[in-house]
């Protein structure tokens, strides 16, 4: 913000980056503690920007069966079967189901998916594991060291399941039945989906989930829930929803009672009271307007962030680059965003929690399983990281300034360049632009700015390097020329 003093001198400065990026509004109108644009930055804590981690290969595509890439990552928690007490996640490739632990011990439980069959779906319910292959198989997963699996139903073909705690029941969508039908089964029988729900919502099923003591069912446009947990009872309700729906079914999240989902105008919120609202306008510019590069988009839940992968391009499957190549990441719980991140093209995603350090697991195009770690390289090469800071406004741009100081403080944990610059308004080329190379430990980068003209000067910071770096403050020093 800037300070009071000689009224011939002006200094501003950002300490605090806790607002997060916000790129929606006028530059000079976001918070001092924000910033427009943070590429591969992460707002930590306390308000300081980090470079984000990388991510290495866990396992090799070299060590996985040679077929396709890797499909519908999701996290199979072991620890819910007494005898195992270990964490895996599950993923399909080629015809095979396998899963690795955190290790990136592989294991191949020789169980065999239908040709053809595009991704598994996974979920737990209560102490007991349910698959679908989406080839008209629901198995149940035992484990006592070594799995074993059952099949409970081979009729229908489970698109979507997930459970319904306060009803004890497990909902699925066959894909016979996208558009009309909401079967179920009781927890004492899982082996038997012979009621259902019907009713004539109009078009395509889209996602459902648990939120607390109610039950989502989600359209491309439409929200619906169940109230009440006995079928001779409950009630299914259109939520007003102003035609905000769930437009990629791996983007809906529920924590806390709390749904996050991708909708056709951008991220929704929604804590089953009221309306959903959007809540991606400070990003809106970064994501891509047309839904149809949403379709095969995913999202998962790392502590209070929610981290959603999309298509910069929309290549997806439908293109010669498929995959999610991005990462936008909002705070939930601060209301903040960063990113984009840039990432190798990758398909599903999951993070484990349980007895294991937190874990983030993705599946990648190219058969790699990758997971975040300690070093600042993708695909073996450094990315750019890039902050572009709040602009701080000068005066009438007929008037000369001596821009007389950027400062920048940093934490550098190696030797590595940072690239320092500082525009005026409306021109694409710096006004002054200069390299620092810097060791390891805290310090401070100053760069003296020639005379110029412009009512708003916006610093931006660039670095690439496999070393971390903490950014906690910027500040400018603005002087008017007195030419009486």
């Amino acid at each position: 913000m800037p300070r009071s003093g000689d009224a011939k001198r002006k200094q501003y400065y950002s300490r605090s980056f806790e607002g997060g990026m916000d790129a929606s509004v006028q530059p000079t109108r976001i918070g001092y503690d924000q910033v427009q644009l943070a590429i591969n930055t992460r707002c930590g804590s306390r308000g300081i920007l980090e470079k984000r981690a990388g991510l290495t290969p866990l396992i090799t595509a070299g060590d996985l069966p040679a077929a396709t890439y890797v499909r519908n990552a999701v996290m199979w928690n072991d620890e819910v079967v007494p005898g195992d007490n270990i964490n895996r996640v599950a993923f399909a490739i080629g015809t095979e189901l396998l899963s690795a632990d955190t290790d990136g011990t592989l294991y191949d439980h020789g169980e065999t998916l239908a040709t053809g069959t595009s991704f598994i779906s996974m979920v737990e319910w209560g102490s007991r594991v349910f698959y679908s292959d989406q080839t008209n198989h629901i198995k149940e997963i035992t484990d006592t060291g070594t799995p074993s699996f059952t099949v409970i139903n081979a009729t229908y073909n489970a698109q979507y399941m997930a459970p319904y705690t306060a009803s004890e029941r497990l909902f699925i969508i066959d894909a016979a039945d996208m558009g009309d039908k909401i079967r179920w089964c009781d927890g004492a029988d899982p082996t038997t989906f012979g009621v259902e729900s019907v009713w004539q919502p109009g078009g395509f099923f889209t996602a459902i989930g648990e939120m607390g003591d109610m039950f989502l069912i989600a359209q491309y446009d439409k929200l619906y829930r169940i109230i009440g947990t006995n079928p001779s009872t409950w009630s299914i309700r259109l939520i007003p929803s102003d035609g905000i729906g769930v437009t990629a079914a791996y983007t809906l999240q529920i924590i806390d009672g709390v749904a996050i989902f991708l909708s056709k105008y951008g991220l929704a919120y929604y804590d089953g009271n009221g309306r959903p609202r959007i809540v991606s306008d400070p990003v809106a510019d970064y994501i891509p307007s047309d839904p149809a590069n949403w379709m095969e988009a995913f999202a998962i839940i790392d502590d209070t962030r929610y981290m959603l992968f999309y298509s910069s391009d929309g290549g997806m499957d439908q293109g010669t680059v498929p995959g999610c190549d991005r990462v936008i990441v909002w705070d939930f719980r601060e209301d903040s965003w960063e990113g984009p991140y840039e990432i190798p093209r990758c398909q599903h995603g999951c993070v484990q929690v349980g007895n294991h350090e937190e874990q983030i697991f993705i599946g990648g195009k190219d058969g790699n399983i990758r997971t975040y770690n300690t070093t600042f390289l993708d695909n073996a090469a450094a990315y750019d990281m890039e902050v572009t800071f709040r602009a701080f406004e000068g005066s009438d741009p007929t008037q000369d300034y001596q821009a007389r100081e950027l400062r920048l403080f940093y934490e550098s944990g190696g030797a590595q360049d940072i690239v320092l610059s500082l525009f005026r308004e409306d021109e694409a080329t710096a006004v002054k632009s200069k390299t620092f190379t810097v060791a390891s430990g805290t310090g401070m980068l100053k760069m003296a700015i020639p005379m110029s003209r412009g009512r708003l000067f916006t610093p931006k910071m660039t670095n690439t390097a496999d070393e971390s770096l903490k950014i906690r403050a910027v500040e400018l020093d603005l002087y008017t020329i007195d030419h009486g």
